[in-house]
């Protein structure tokens, strides 16, 4: 095995394991949408898999890929390229190459079709794809009852993380929260295809949303929260794409105590918006 796929394998078990069980990792998200791709999905698969290597050779990127965006039925289709990064600042560290590899004019370009303008959206990952490929992105829009559920949310998707990650047919999932729309966390996940997608939706909407009458606190999401989660049902999407395992791989917990020494290990708990630090959450 060598050293890359060896150190993968270690970051994949330290996202398992910690303190309390699998705590997941924090991510920073952010999803650009590529006019000059055009509108046509071979055509903007094409243009991905030009610059595909250069893309996943970006230092902090932990995932990244294409998308294809269809926002409403019989729209013209939209190449959306999207990357998880280790960190706020490595989104910015890359905008140069960005800039020029997505063929944008400027940064000012490049930051008004990313996230909607936004800074990069701070967030949750569990699991992660080994190899590239063909997926089918998930992607989900929570309606909190309350802005202030936002820390309750994050809770209850610590607590059916294990459960959620059981569904056959996904390789990764996780959520971020758009600093302008606090009160809409969006989830996503990885589902391998179409056919694994139809199979385990229905489990996930369960832990997710379910609130059979007399049902415990623990059931769901939902009713993890005094009064329930949601305000209403989840709005969801689904977006054939690719994904690319990245060259760059963040250091182990072992390595960051040998680098950096014990004050790196940063604080549970706080919100990944606060976690922005070299430590990656251990």
């Amino acid at each position: 095995m060598d050293d890359l796929v060896t150190r993968r394998v270690l970051f994949q078990q330290e996202m398992r394991l910690g303190e309390h069980g699998r705590v997941g990792n924090p991510i920073f998200f952010t999803r650009t949408v590529v006019p000059a791709w055009g509108t046509r999905r071979a055509g903007q698969r094409a243009q991905y898999e030009k610059v595909k290597a250069v893309l996943s050779e970006l230092p902090g990127q932990l995932l990244s890929g294409l998308f294809h965006l269809e926002r409403e039925p019989g729209a013209e289709l939209e190449a959306v390229v999207f990357f998880l990064w280790e960190l706020n600042f490595h989104f910015t560290t890359a905008a140069p190459l960005l800039v020029r590899v997505l063929d944008f004019k400027d940064d000012e370009e490049l930051a008004a079709n990313t996230n909607d303008g936004e800074a990069p959206y701070g967030g949750m990952i569990w699991d992660m794809p080994r190899c590239g490929g063909d997926i089918l992105l998930g992607m989900s829009v929570y309606h909190l009852r309350v802005q202030e559920y936002g820390d309750t949310f994050r809770d209850g998707i610590q607590l059916k993380q294990k459960e959620i990650s059981a569904i056959p047919g996904k390789s990764a999932f996780g959520y971020f929260f758009n600093k302008r729309k606090k009160i809409n966390p969006e989830g996503f996940v990885i589902w391998s295809c179409e056919a694994e997608k139809d199979h385990g939706k229905g489990r996930l909407w369960d832990l997710m949303c379910a609130n059979p009458e007399g049902a415990p606190t623990t059931h769901s999401v939902h009713t993890w929260a005094h009064g329930g989660m949601f305000s209403q049902d989840s709005d969801r999407r689904y977006h054939p794409g690719f994904v690319a395992v990245c060259s760059y791989v963040p250091p182990t917990k072992a390595e960051l105590k040998k680098t950096l020494g014990s004050k790196a290990i940063s604080d549970k708990k706080k919100s990944p918006e606060q976690r922005d630090c070299a430590c990656f959450g251990f």
